[in-house]
């Protein structure tokens, strides 16, 4: 703790509040709670799910606002330049009149959505040894101001897990690059940086993949994985804490932690209540691909995996790349709904906590962010 506050206090991030601490952030979760008190199981399930779709893919995004969706998730390499107008339009097109969540997976280097639009920086690693704190910052504030020039919510960035590796991102390591670094100090530093500079931007970033991947192998996307056990993760947790301190939300990991977690921890209660207490965490959980094959591998199909977040503690639910299943984007999605709206009808899911996810994701939007 003492090695995380030096680093907090170097980077001059110390006492910044946390998402729906205080002031704000109480107030958008006040608008928020008032708004979803009213809604239906069916439209409370479609608030907590994000729609995945390619930048390019504009009928999708406006078929998402159409049928209800909470959250939009950006992927492929560039956007269409009628992005920001199409985005523009969400709200009227939502039967509630809510402007959808919309975020993209803008961490740097090979990993970036827009590049048209928003541009390229390098990967983390490489910013990480060879980049100030400041310089960090500075490339966060930059990103997080285009994508809200875009219309965009936030960034499913940065990568928290410590890795000191410089592999391209694969099977076998789903960081290497992505990684800040094998160090937890400079990693918790520029976590934090980064944070910081697109909280500047009046973006929201989210820190993953808790309680940290650094490690696993192989890719959770291709096939379970498991992370080092619980009880040797005290210091991979520390650039979450960054994280969490300078404004970040957090999204949990598809990988298994021995000692915590018998499967996946985006399907497990202890996972979330670990972040919750451990970190202090007062905001939504955002999940990790939930059509990932470790999820699948350990037998939840993507709608009962939908349920099963939501009953795990998880608050904003996200499907995979688009286009790599059967489905459309908004199939994919419909069915991680009717999962859940499955969950409520036989009492696995209760109202209450689908209505606190609901509410915790809405008040990130700008319907009701100041």
């Amino acid at each position: 703790m003492r090695l995380l506050r030096v680093v907090l206090t170097c980077a001059g991030l110390v006492g910044l509040a946390t998402p729906l601490s205080e002031g704000a952030g109480a107030t958008s979760l006040s608008c928020a709670q008032s708004r979803v008190a009213a809604w239906n199981g069916p439209e409370l399930a479609k608030e907590v799910v994000s729609v995945s779709v390619n930048g390019e893919d504009l009928a999708s995004a406006r078929a998402a606002a159409l049928r209800g969706f909470g959250a939009i998730t950006l992927f492929g390499s560039t956007g269409s330049g009628h992005l920001l107008s199409t985005l523009h339009q969400l709200s009227s097109l939502n039967p509630r009149r809510v402007q959808p969540l919309v975020v993209s997976d803008e961490e740097g280097g090979g990993v970036l959505r827009l590049t048209n639009l928003v541009g390229t920086w390098p990967w983390a690693k490489v910013m990480g040894s060879t980049m100030t704190a400041s310089e960090i910052r500075d490339v966060g504030r930059r990103v997080g101001r285009r994508l809200r020039n875009l219309g965009i919510t936030g960034d499913l960035a940065p990568v928290a897990d410590l890795d000191p590796s410089s592999v391209v991102p694969g099977v076998e390591n789903a960081d290497g690059l992505r990684s800040f670094s094998g160090s937890a100090a400079v990693a918790s530093r520029d976590v934090a940086a980064f944070v910081t500079g697109v909280r500047e931007a009046g973006e929201w970033a989210v820190v993953k993949h808790f309680p940290g991947l650094g490690g696993v192998s192989p890719n959770t996307d291709v096939g379970p994985a498991r992370t080092r056990p619980w009880s040797t993760l005290t210091t991979s947790l520390l650039p979450f804490r960054a994280g969490v301190a300078s404004g970040g939300l957090v999204m949990m990991s598809n990988a298994t932690v021995p000692g915590l977690t018998t499967g996946p921890a985006t399907m497990s209660a202890a996972a979330s209540a670990a972040l919750r207490s451990r970190l202090n965490y007062v905001g939504p959980i955002v999940s990790d691909a939930l059509d990932a094959k470790s999820v699948s591998a350990a037998g939840w199909a993507l709608g009962a995996a939908s349920a099963q977040a939501i009953r795990a503690g998880e608050d904003l639910l996200i499907d995979g790349t688009p286009g790599i299943g059967v489905h459309s984007p908004v199939s994919s999605a419909e069915i991680m709904a009717a999962g859940i709206v499955a969950a409520l009808h036989d009492g696995t899911v209760s109202l209450s906590a689908l209505r606190r996810a609901a509410s915790l994701d809405l008040s990130l939007s700008p319907t009701c962010a100041p």
